[in-house]
């Protein structure tokens, strides 16, 4: 197996400054001689940065506090290995965290009319701050802004602020933010058909690849895995073993820092038939490919272990170094122009590792026959995560919809479901759809792939009489319309539920819902039919 990745510093003169450094020492000159952080070799290019445009404004005891904690970071990331804490996160920390705060202390110093403390910082501070984040910030952005700046000041010394914090300052996210989503199948084979042309291009050279054809070597590398965009950077030469019991396979070892796991994706070997072209050529020869061909670049480097090392030409003197984030994101946007990728709305497409990451997912998802735990398996994420942020089967999958809720025949003394509109939830304020902020779900028409749906033979009379009420929006809506969005509801119930009660029971709930309908679905249309499966 692979062995554990080294990420430690090989720059003694910054190692040995950062961790001999007197971190928070009681004493020191405000501002400090020093005003500027140094940061190692990460998927980031930024080397340093620079605290001393924010000294001398009048909240200097702020900007140090905050410096000496960043540098405590870093110290402790090297020497942990990054297993704490990634550079790349503290570099986070800085420009999309502390740099906002700053601004928002002058701007208080401007209105206030005198000099902030450490001590200013109360629950007074944290909700004009907030508020200040609402002006030019969309609500995701203010968020991740303000948990950055709450990760600075809780690793302050000698300061307790957890308890001027808000537990939940951005409630409702989720519902108020919209995370980017899976490509449909007509972005995905434009983006696969792209990456195919270019891995071929690329296989014909011998040269050792540049920065955009290593950058085209990832991105195809996530469409195949659906790894994330760091472990995928910083993959190591021995990344890809033999199968212990598949000698016509390989694994793909990748460490996740942050969840301190490895991530192992099985891939068959190239020399199998290859009869479908989303999965040619093979990943584990691009992989090879890579080694073999930037090997005497890599021996020259500093990054011997690293995969992805490339001859960076853009300064004076040309040097090898490891592949980074920023030419990754460029060379998305060169391929998405150079092939005309365009979205299913006919506007450019943007190709990033995130959306080809649930793109996997749901791939994934759909192939194991809407299994949800195959799907978050193989995936590298929990169900949790797996469900919350990546599963969202495309429209055209909503027809194909597998049921995912749960069918009791008989009541279980210890079972108490809460009621919904339609049947019975597990926690109906905090399942799997529930919003998650004290409210009730309302989401009826996503029951039927929510794991929390319980369905008891109680509860027929109620679900019927939503049947009902759906068949009836039929009319209202058009055949074609309504078969897309609602058809499977009606499918899900007649294969799935009604199934697991006894045709009598079936029969009696049908003809009370169809004859006298729970209020809360009753519709003009009584008279309307049960469809039958077959239709659709």
């Amino acid at each position: 197996m692979s062995k554990k990745k080294d990420f430690k510093i090989k720059t003694n003169t910054i190692k040995n400054a950062l961790i001999s450094s007197e971190v928070d020492s009681p004493g020191e000159v405000v501002p400090p001689i020093k005003k500027s952080v140094t940061f190692p070799a990460s998927t980031s290019n930024q080397k340093t940065f620079d605290f001393a445009p924010f000294y001398s404004k009048g909240y200097d005891d702020i900007v140090y506090r905050c410096q000496s904690t960043i540098e405590r970071f870093l110290s402790n990331a090297i020497s942990s290995n990054q297993l704490t804490m990634t550079v790349g996160t503290i570099i986070g920390y800085c420009n999309g965290g502390l740099v906002k705060l700053f601004a928002f202390c002058e701007s208080l110093i401007s209105v206030v009319g005198s000099d902030l403390e450490l001590s200013d910082i109360d629950k007074g501070f944290i909700a004009k701050f907030k508020k200040y984040l609402e002006v030019g910030f969309s609500y995701g952005a203010q968020r991740t802004v303000y948990f950055r700046v709450k990760s600075v000041l809780l690793g302050i010394n000698g300061q307790d602020f957890k308890s001027i914090l808000p537990k939940n300052p951005y409630p409702s996210i989720k519902r108020l933010t919209k995370s980017e989503k899976a490509y449909s199948k007509f972005e995905r084979k434009g983006i696969v058909q792209a990456l195919s042309t270019e891995i071929h291009r690329i296989k014909g050279e011998t040269t050792p690849l540049s920065a955009s054809d290593l950058s085209y070597c990832v991105l195809w590398l996530s469409s195949c895995t659906g790894i994330n965009t760091q472990p995928l950077i910083e993959l190591r030469t021995d990344a890809l073993q033999p199968h212990l019991f598949h000698p016509h396979k390989r694994v793909l070892v990748t460490f996740k820092r942050r969840g301190k796991n490895t991530h192992i994706t099985t891939l068959r070997r190239s020399d199998e038939i290859e009869t479908i072209q989303e999965i040619a050529p093979r990943v584990d020869t691009v992989f090879q490919m890579v080694e073999i061909r930037n090997g005497s670049l890599r021996l020259n480097s500093e990054y011997k272990d690293s995969l992805f090392v490339f001859l960076q030409s853009t300064n004076r003197e040309a040097t090898p170094t490891r592949l980074t984030s920023s030419p990754l994101t460029y060379a998305a946007k060169l391929l998405s122009k150079k092939y005309e990728l365009k979205c299913d709305d006919g506007t450019p497409l943007q190709v990033n590792i995130t959306r080809l990451r649930k793109t996997f997912a749901n791939r994934v998802f759909e192939l194991s026959g809407y299994d949800p735990v195959i799907a978050a398996a193989l995936a590298g994420h929990t169900l949790k995560v797996s469900d919350d942020h990546y599963l969202a089967p495309p429209p055209e999958a909503e027809k194909n919809h597998a049921f995912m809720g749960e069918i009791r025949n008989q009541e279980l003394l210890s079972f108490n479901a809460d009621s919904t509109p339609v049947a019975s939830c597990a926690d109906n304020k905090n399942g799997h759809k529930a919003p998650k902020n004290g409210s009730v779900c309302l989401e009826v028409f996503g029951c039927f792939k929510c794991p929390s749906f319980v369905v008891t033979g109680d509860d027929l009379y109620k679900l019927f009489s939503f049947y009902m009420y759906v068949v009836s929006l039929r009319k209202d809506m058009g055949a074609k319309q309504w078969k897309q969005t609602h058809g499977y509801i009606i499918r899900v119930i007649e294969r799935d539920i009604a199934p697991k009660f006894s045709d009598d029971v079936v029969f009696n709930a049908k003809q009370r819902a169809k004859i006298s309908p729970h209020p809360l679905w009753k519709t003009n249309h009584i008279d309307s039919p049960l469809i039958a499966v077959e239709e659709f």
